[in-house]
């Protein structure tokens, strides 16, 4: 089964609309407490959280949140889940449970940090070097390539 061609942009706003009320139910029924998610498409819901964390670029004072971005498929594919600060993401994967990936996000952004995120939810992929870069943040260049050598080990 393929995914819908929504044609119109108020078929994909409905259908955006019916996820983010799917993700709300889920996480009522399971008493998870989910923020509004910042954007919200019909194959995407992506969550930020309040707390704030130094990057390592070396520009001092700066800090970003940490993210959370839901991808599922309505062809049946089971939901993917990154979970990163700011724009790099330290922990990625399946499950076929919308309720475990959601419970993964609302640990992220209540301030979790990896080796407990590494317990809690073992679909996901946490590699080495980011529970270092949690540690003692990496360069703005050794972010760059950790993170594309990740994305192309998973195919993302």
């Amino acid at each position: 089964m393929s995914s819908p061609a929504y044609e119109t942009q108020a078929e994909r706003d409905a259908a955006a609309a019916e996820f983010g009320a799917e993700l709300a139910r889920i996480a009522a029924e399971k008493g998870l407490p989910l923020p509004v998610p910042s954007e919200l498409a019909w194959f995407r819901a992506e969550f930020e959280g309040e707390h704030k964390h130094p990057v390592g670029s070396g520009r001092p004072g700066e800090s970003v949140p940490d993210r959370a971005v839901l991808y599922r498929k309505q062809d049946g594919t089971t939901p993917y889940l990154y979970l990163s600060r700011g724009w790099v993401t330290l922990a990625l994967g399946r499950t076929p449970d919308l309720a475990e990936a959601l419970r993964a996000a609302v640990r992220w952004l209540a301030g979790a940090r990896l080796p407990e995120i590494r317990r809690t939810a073992p679909f996901l992929h946490v590699e080495d070097w980011a529970l270092a870069h949690e540690r003692v943040p990496l360069t703005a260049a050794e972010l760059e390539w950790r993170t594309r050598l990740q994305h192309f080990d998973h195919g993302c």
